[in-house]
């Protein structure tokens, strides 16, 4: 009987917590009808989330179109990470959202083939990728002090890790790979984020008796965050074999935009973004051997790590940055805003 209690007390806590979701959408609604009414706008963004709505009802009442930003189906992730389905709404009311829709802007071209699947037309959506703030290089003094706030050495290799530590992000892959790397003194490990699986890939580390070189810095400001991987040399991208494919990883953009070599699994988005050999080094298996003799190619070829790096800042640069990434919106925005509308049905002066 217990079991069973325990489920139907979840079931009601996940219930409640959908209704209070959908009541506060509601109030919302109410509370920005009124200012957005008199501000007279050309068009309503949003970013789509679990259960989220008011934008939708909003640009409905107002005649306004509606370009809707989708990162992930939000409905399955909480389904499928959290093991949550509460009422059951959370599904049909983002499909309608996205049919709703004037413009879909999707994170991947994977997550827009899912948007097509569900039944918006490809003209209605397109894909605009995650970015990244592009820092300036560090001079060498303050390279030297930022490696040395982490204990490396001058003929260190710094292999970053950051990561949310969540199950599908496949941050213990990186941890065994520290473990099998443990035997090179001259290469540092450095976890960068917190989440549900840090003690796990701690514990990995701590209690081989290998003895890897490996710090965890837990979760820093992102000014924190760019100033460690500027003084490190490889980026480490993981997932876990069951991770979906349609994500954005923020990481990947942000070790392209400080100019680190990166080792990545040729999965989801990755290979949309990245090219084997030309801006990093692509995985087929993700496993911890695969990653140990990747990072162990980068670490003994410097100029290949140097030429990796240098090309994904560059393509960073002219393609993954954060103003590149509301520009694309924003031309979805004019394509539909009622001002570009008027403009083309009033015709030439």
């Amino acid at each position: 009987m217990w079991p069973k209690r325990r489920r139907v007390r979840a079931c009601v806590h996940h219930w409640l917590r959908d209704l209070a979701l959908l009541g506060a959408e509601l109030y919302r609604l109410t509370r920005a009808i009124g200012p957005t009414w008199r501000s007279h706008p050309d068009a309503i963004i949003a970013r789509a989330r679990y259960l989220g709505y008011h934008e939708w009802l909003l640009a409905k009442c107002l005649g306004l179109p509606l370009v809707l930003e989708v990162n992930a189906p939000c409905a399955r992730e909480r389904q499928r990470f959290e093991g949550r389905s509460g009422l059951g709404l959370a599904a049909p009311l983002e499909r309608c959202m996205w049919r709703a829709a004037s413009r879909i802007c999707c994170v991947s071209g994977p997550l827009a083939q899912e948007v097509m699947a569900a039944g918006v037309s490809a003209d209605r959506i397109a894909v605009v990728p995650n970015g990244a703030s592009v820092p300036q290089a560090l001079g060498l003094a303050e390279r030297r002090e930022a490696r040395a706030e982490i204990g490396a050495r001058d003929e260190d290799t710094v292999v970053a890790v950051v990561s949310g530590f969540r199950p599908w992000h496949g941050a213990a892959v990186a941890a065994e790979a520290a473990v099998l790397l443990a035997a090179e003194r001259n290469v540092l490990f450095v976890f960068i984020g917190d989440g549900p699986q840090r003690g796990p890939c701690e514990a990995i580390v701590r209690t081989s008796s290998a003895d890897p070189r490996a710090r965890f810095l837990g979760q820093l400001r992102h000014s924190e965050v760019q100033r460690h991987l500027l003084a490190a040399d490889v980026g480490v991208v993981t997932y876990s074999n069951t991770a979906p494919s349609y994500f954005s990883p923020l990481k990947v953009f942000e070790y392209m935009a400080v100019g680190m070599a990166i080792v990545a699994p040729d999965h989801g988005q990755v290979y949309e973004v990245l090219e084997d050999r030309v801006t990093a080094l692509l995985m087929r298996e993700n496993s911890p051997t695969a990653l140990a003799r990747a990072i162990m190619t980068l670490v003994r070829d410097r100029p290949l790590r140097q030429r990796l790096g240098a090309t994904a800042r560059v393509v960073a640069l002219e393609r993954y940055t954060w103003e590149a990434n509301a520009k694309a919106i924003m031309a979805q925005v004019d394509s539909v805003s009622v001002r570009s509308r008027a403009t083309i049905d009033a015709g030439p002066a």
